[in-house]
């Protein structure tokens, strides 16, 4: 009963608690259609697949400081639980809270490579296996209890699925298509624009949506990374614009032509609002946030959606400006004011410069892509000037 072990109770309950919500966080992460239709599109199911696992590690500190408190009562119980060689049950429980401490810890370190951090974030799957066998070996009551039992049981089987779907699966029955490198341009300094010709049937996309990069070569190898297309909808050709900073980017410049390219997608609702929406609109773009108004301003050249359209384009400096020399021929003929801000000059983006340069903010939609920091300071700072939250749709598919 639960007077007579609350603490032993209260650590069950959050294991449980736990071991089902980072269950949801392997099953958010599968990329299925099936979830979109229910959720949301991809940018959605993985916000919840980050928000589970955070969840599911409050919960499992829950789950060891309440055992860690009942274990003080009698030194053979701290002894069981915490001292090794007291069994498998508690050995598989040990090894799982190691590596899901290694995986957790990493995922606030940003300054990790994102190699070396996706390496590391695999280890929360055998992390979730020895988990179920903790599960599995240690627990008495889920085994009494069947609709418990039915519920934990099919949580951790549909997790484990999941996990080998998107580990070792997704590359081969994903939403493949070949693509070949035919052209790789510097803009600038610091961007590259990669070219691609279509290896067989092309990939039909709408403007602003991403997919997954995989480029055939040696010196970048095999690595899935994520990138907006910025192509028009109407060319089989297929583009994508790289920021040249972090060891894997700069490399980009480097492709051979020729070099084959595995593309899964698309995937992105941006341009669902987009489409919708017959109110004047504010583009939003920093820095590499640039890409998803490529494509709209291309798809604005071809099908022009003739309501007033103002592009604040955002960069620490000129020469971090891309829009004389390679915007300038996409803004062409379309109903697109762009405005250029430089954070050298005016410091970060902020709700005052966007008043001082388009009035009555209140009656247009916003459209933003950029950092986190700036996306949410400007959406805090809208809303208080009056902008509907509804109003300020933004594209986020950051995957750490």
């Amino acid at each position: 009963m639960f007077w007579n072990f609350p603490w032993l109770y209260l650590g069950q309950v959050t294991g449980l608690i736990s071991i089902t919500v980072f269950s949801l966080s392997f099953i958010f992460a599968t990329r299925l259609s099936l979830l979109w239709a229910i959720f949301g599109e991809l940018e959605y199911t993985y916000k919840i697949h980050k928000v589970a696992g955070i969840t599911g590690s409050v919960f499992l500190l829950l789950h060891i400081l309440f055992l860690f408190i009942h274990s003080l009562s009698k030194s053979f119980l701290f002894n069981y639980y915490w001292i090794p060689g007291s069994g498998w049950p508690m050995e598989f429980g040990r090894i799982s809270l190691a590596l899901f401490v290694i995986v957790v810890l990493t995922t606030y370190i940003k300054k990790i490579p994102y190699h070396i951090w996706k390496f590391i974030h695999y280890l929360s799957g055998p992390a979730f296996f020895f988990a179920v066998l903790h599960v599995i070996t240690v627990s008495r009551d889920i085994k009494s209890n069947a609709p418990l039992r039915y519920w934990i049981f099919g949580m951790m089987g549909a997790a484990i699925l999941s996990y080998i779907y998107i580990r070792f699966l997704y590359r081969y029955i994903g939403p493949k298509h070949k693509y070949v490198v035919s052209d790789v341009e510097m803009i600038g300094e610091n961007y590259c624009l990669v070219s691609m010709k279509p290896k067989g049937k092309s990939m039909r996309y709408n403007p602003a949506q991403f997919a997954f990069f995989s480029f055939q070569s040696s010196e970048l190898g095999r690595e899935v990374h994520p990138y907006t297309i910025t192509s028009s909808v109407d060319s089989d050709l297929l583009q994508i614009m790289c920021k040249t900073e972090g060891d894997w980017a700069r490399k980009m410049s480097s492709l051979q032509c020729g070099t084959v390219v595995d593309v899964w997608g698309p995937y992105g609702i941006f341009w669902d609002d987009y489409q919708m929406s017959r109110q004047e609109q504010i583009w939003i773009a920093g820095g590499i946030g640039v890409t998803p108004f490529i494509s709209m301003l291309e798809y604005e050249r071809t099908r022009p959606i003739r309501t007033k359209k103002w592009f604040v384009y955002s960069t620490m400096s000129e020469e971090d400006d891309v829009s004389d020399r390679f915007l300038s021929d996409h803004l062409q003929d379309t109903n697109v004011t762009l405005i250029n801000h430089y954070a050298n000059r005016s410091g970060y983006l902020n709700v005052e410069f966007i008043e001082k340069n388009i009035s009555n903010l209140k009656d247009k939609v916003f459209f933003m892509c950029g950092s986190t920091p700036m996306v949410r300071e400007l959406t805090r700072g809208l809303i208080e000037v009056g902008v509907p939250p509804n109003n300020i749709v933004h594209e986020d598919f950051s995957f750490r």
